[in-house]
C-alpha cells in the first residue's frame, strides 16, 4: 500500500479508516493477479476520468474489491475513481503486463478533453514515473558489460575417464553432466539477454538518428517537401504524426515536445482551432494516417484522431460538429484556440497510444 492512499482518499472527499484501506489493498492485490489486458486499462482510465463505462467492462474489478469488503459501494463514484487511479498507478510503476506505455500516453491525451479528475495528484505521480522511465531509457545505453558463462566440459571428461567408474553406474558423471548442461542453459540465457539489450540500444540510437535528420533537414517525410512549404495549421498535426512515426522504442524520447517546438518555431506564436485545422488537412493523408493509426474504440483517449476519422465520413461541418459533441466528453475543445505545439504534441501522443495498444494485440 502506497503512503499516498490516505491523502488521495481524503482529496476525493472520503474519510478512510485503516481497515477500509487494508480491505481495498487486498482487493487491488487480488485484481492485479489477473491477466490485465489493454481493454481493462481502457476501462480503468474511463473510471479514473469519470467517463461512462459499462458495468460489464469493469465487473472483474468491482468483484475483486467486493470480495474483500462486502460493504463496498459501487455508487460512490469518487472512491471508484481513486481506486481505478491506484490500479493504474500500480500498473505503471510495476510495469504490469507491459501496459505502462499505453497508460502513460493515454494520460497525456485524455486530459486534452478537459475531463474531470477526482484526484489530480494520482495523474501527476503516474506522469512523473513516465518521465523518469523516458530518462532511464537512454541513461545506460551501450553501457552493458555482460559477463558470459563459458561451460566447461573438463569435469564431465574427468568423470567419464576415471577407471574406478568403469562398467558401473557413475553418479559423478551424471552430476558433472547435469552441471554442464545447466551452464549451457545459463550461457544461452545470458547471450539472449545481451542481444535483446543490444537490439534495444541500437533501436534507440536509430530512432535518435532519424529524429535528428528529420529536425535538421526541416523536411516532411509524408509530403516530401520543406516544413516551410506547408500551411502552419496543417503542419501542427502533420509534424506530431511524423515524429510519432519515427519512434521505435516506447515511451519515446523525453525531448519530443522540444523537437516539435523547433519544427513549429516560425509560427510559434500563432494559435489554431482544431475543427478548422482538421478541415485543412490533405484528404488522402487523412486516409493514410487512419490506416496507420486506427483509433477504434478509443474516442475519449484519441479525440483528434477520432475527429479526423469522422471528417472523412461527414463532409458537412455542422453535421460533423454535432456528431462530435455527442460522442466526445466536454467537446468544447472545438470552440477553443490552441498553440501549434499543444496540437502537435497531442496528435504525437495519440499516435503513441495506438502504437502501445498494438504491442498488446
Amino acid at each position: 500500500m502506497d503512503n499516498n492512499w490516505g491523502n488521495w482518499y481524503r482529496s476525493a472527499g472520503v474519510n478512510p479508516t485503516n481497515d477500509l484501506l487494508q480491505n481495498r489493498d487486498n482487493g487491488i492485490i487480488s485484481y492485479l493477479k489477473n491477466d490485465i489486458t489493454v481493454e481493462d486499462a481502457i476501462s480503468l482510465l474511463r473510471l479514473f476520468y469519470n467517463i461512462p463505462v459499462s458495468d460489464e467492462d469493469v465487473e472483474s474489478f468491482y468483484n475483486a474489491i467486493y470480495e474483500n469488503d462486502k460493504a463496498f459501494d459501487r455508487s460512490n463514484k469518487n472512491e471508484i475513481s481513486v481506486l481505478a487511479g491506484i490500479v493504474l498507478f500500480e500498473i505503471c510503476t510495476k510495469n504490469k503486463n507491459g501496459l505502462n506505455n499505453f497508460v502513460f500516453s493515454s494520460m497525456h491525451t485524455i486530459g486534452f478533453n478537459n475531463v474531470l479528475i477526482t484526484v489530480p495528484d494520482i495523474q501527476k505521480k503516474i506522469l512523473e514515473s513516465a518521465y523518469q522511465s523516458q530518462l532511464e531509457l537512454r541513461k545506460n545505453i551501450l553501457t552493458d558489460h555482460c559477463q558470459f558463462t563459458f561451460p566447461s566440459y573438463k569435469n564431465v571428461e574427468k568423470a567419464y575417464k576415471d577407471p574406478a567408474n568403469a562398467n558401473v553406474w557413475n553418479p559423478a558423471l551424471a552430476t558433472a553432466s547435469l552441471t554442464y548442461f545447466n551452464e549451457i542453459q545459463k550461457s544461452f540465457s545470458e547471450v539472449f539477454n545481451h542481444l535483446s539489450t543490444s537490439y534495444k540500444d541500437n533501436s534507440i540510437l536509430f530512432e535518435d538518428s532519424q529524429i535528428l535528420w528529420w529536425i535538421t533537414g526541416k523536411w516532411s517525410n509524408d509530403f516530401k517537401k520543406p516544413f516551410a512549404a506547408i500551411d502552419y495549421k496543417a503542419l501542427s498535426i502533420y509534424s506530431g504524426k511524423e515524429l510519432a512515426d519515427l519512434v521505435s522504442v516506447l515511451p519515446g524520447p523525453y525531448s519530443a515536445k522540444a523537437v516539435l517546438d523547433v519544427v513549429l518555431q516560425e509560427n510559434k506564436e500563432k494559435t489554431v482551432n482544431i475543427f478548422d485545422t482538421v478541415f485543412s488537412l490533405d484528404e488522402s493523408w487523412k486516409i493514410d494516417v487512419l490506416k496507420a493509426y486506427n483509433a477504434e474504440n478509443l474516442i475519449e483517449i484519441t479525440p483528434m484522431l477520432y475527429t479526423i476519422y469522422k471528417s472523412c465520413e461527414l463532409d458537412d461541418r455542422t453535421v460533423l460538429l454535432n456528431s462530435l459533441n455527442k460522442k466526445l466528453p466536454q467537446a468544447d475543445i472545438f470552440q477553443k484556440e490552441y498553440s501549434l505545439l499543444d496540437v502537435a504534441f497531442q496528435i504525437y501522443n495519440e499516435c503513441l497510444v495506438i502504437k502501445a495498444r498494438g504491442e498488446h494485440r
